[in-house]
């Protein structure tokens, strides 16, 4: 006998039948998503960051894991979990939905604009490029004039892979554990991100799929291995070795063939090349947007985002390396986490003795995105409201921000001082091994969404860029997506690529003797 699951989400109820033992190895998770659903697992559903949660109303379901029955009202991991033989009724919380996470605020700025400036675009018979960086946790597109070099049309969406894991590490492993999530995640990226999302620009714009003659990609090495259809598994074990990181010519519809794109784009595209395993062509884009390699002096990179980026320029090299920040920049597995978007809170202050916040586009609160929770930190330590150890000092375990039924809980906390502490751990290690101090360093670029909506001394005081000064920062934005933005305006950029490429060195951090001992301490906020 058929039993009837209803899902409610956003104030509408979905029901379905389902038939005795048709999801017996199937998660709650892969259904809700299957149903179109959009449902996260930043830990790539094992169960350990509870970003997949739902709510049981009524009815039971079961454990994957020993075939144990629940029975609601509770809130469950929908990735530990199968449907029982009886019916259900199911929450699934209202701040997931595709809807907020694909409406992104605008990262073009004063970078785009310098490069626009330097770099003259040239009349032609097919008028346009597209740039696209893939990250891992968000991905951005722009639509752009080769003849006036101008960014007609740009777009924010989420990285549809994130359904099933939030890291590139967690991708990486479930390739390994199953072939078959190759061909699922390249399908996410390609097919439920970067084709309906290039859809919607062609409709909006009314540019002619023909008139777009050149298209550069960029995204970290997992990334550009997935959207390849490539097994990414040999980055997962020692000595973390990747297919390629060589830059490739090819055309668009052979990276989208599979895909039911509406109008077929075959312009010609170029991946853009990367340095290693970990620090990858994201990271390269960055530093050709920034000419870094062609300045005096010494000075840092730092993409604050999920694989936590950072390049030392010095001594003429490029000392590279990556950290394992996690999503939570972007908001993900933070209990009223959400990512860059109209009406997430971007910063907490004081006024007169009482927390307040700021949200971006000032529209009601519904959420708190990376750079709101960075400067909780920084203004809570600061006003005492938390210890060293990111513990509220009055003995609560959450705050409620007034006048919302939003709340930051101890645990919240804990996630973003581990993942402030793996950047800021990152920073120190290679300069360390530079033999230079936070002194000797001219600039800090601070690149990715997030930084676009931090203030520079909420970075400071949060222990991110704990020892330098406020004149040594610069926030750049979305670096990697300038960088393609740049290789589309420019002629022959190949030789400079290949000229950043083989200046880079990779540190890997894990064999630093005195790296762990440098995150722990950078666990504790002064």
């Amino acid at each position: 006998m058929s039993s009837l699951v209803k899902i409610k989400q956003n104030n509408s109820v979905t029901e379905f039948l389902i038939e005795p033992d048709s999801h017996t190895n199937s998660s709650v998770l892969n259904f809700l998503n299957e149903k179109g659903f959009f449902m996260t697992a930043p830990c790539g559903s094992i169960g350990i960051c509870g970003g997949c949660k739902i709510f049981l109303i009524s009815g039971t379901l079961k454990m994957l894991s020993d075939n144990s029955i629940i029975n609601g009202p509770a809130y469950l991991k929908s990735c530990r979990l199968t449907f029982s033989s009886g019916d259900c009724e199911i929450e699934i919380p209202e701040k997931i939905t595709k809807k907020s996470l694909s409406s992104r605020t605008g990262q073009i700025g004063d970078l785009f604009d310098s490069i626009r400036i330097c770099s003259a675009g040239s009349p032609s018979t097919h008028k346009y490029g597209l740039a696209i960086d893939i990250g891992t946790t968000n991905m951005s597109i722009i639509l752009i004039s080769l003849e006036y070099g101008r960014i007609i049309c740009e777009k924010h969406v989420i990285n549809s892979q994130i359904a099933f894991a939030g890291d590139v590490v967690s991708r990486i492993d479930l390739c390994y554990r199953d072939k078959a999530m190759i061909s699922v995640l390249e399908a996410c990226v390609v097919e439920k991100s970067i084709i309906p999302t290039l859809d919607l620009i062609l409709k909006e714009t009314l540019v002619n799929p023909d008139d777009i003659s050149k298209i550069v990609i960029s995204g970290n090495t997992t990334m550009l291995h997935l959207l390849c259809g490539k097994d990414p598994s040999s980055m997962g074990t020692y000595p973390f070795t990747p297919l390629f990181t060589e830059s490739i010519e090819t055309t668009f519809d052979k990276i989208t063939m599979h895909s039911n794109c509406e109008k077929a784009i075959r312009a010609k595209t170029t991946l853009m090349p990367g340095f290693s395993a970990f620090v990858g062509a994201d990271i390269l884009s960055g530093v050709y947007a920034l000419d870094l390699i062609k300045t005096t002096g010494n000075f840092l990179l730092v993409d604050i985002g999920t694989n936590g980026e950072i390049t030392l320029k010095h001594n003429g090299g490029l000392l590279v390396t990556s950290t394992a920040a996690g999503p939570v920049f972007e908001g993900f597995g933070l209990d009223c986490g959400l990512t860059a978007i109209d009406g997430a809170i971007s910063e907490f202050y004081m006024h007169d003795s009482e927390i307040r916040f700021k949200t971006i586009n000032n529209e009601e609160a519904i959420g708190i995105c990376g750079s709101g929770y960075i400067s909780f930190l920084s203004t809570a330590r600061k006003a005492s409201i938390i210890d060293t150890l990111g513990k509220f000092k009055n003995g609560d375990k959450e705050l409620r921000v007034k006048g919302t039924s939003i709340v930051i809980t101890e645990a919240d906390i804990a996630r973003i001082l581990q993942a402030k502490a793996a950047i800021s751990s990152g920073i120190k290690i290679v300069l360390k091994n530079a033999k230079l101090t936070e002194q000797d360093i001219k600039k800090v670029y601070l690149a990715g969404s997030f930084g676009s909506n931090l203030r520079k001394e909420y970075a400071i005081g949060s222990g991110i860029l704990g020892n330098f000064n406020v004149s040594q920062i610069e926030c750049v934005g979305n670096s990697s997506l300038a960088g393609c933005y740049k290789y589309i305006l420019q002629n022959s950029p190949s030789k400079e690529l290949t000229k950043i490429k083989s200046l880079g060195l990779t540190l890997n951090l894990n064999e630093d003797p005195d790296f762990s001992d440098t995150y722990i301490d950078s666990l504790f906020l002064n």
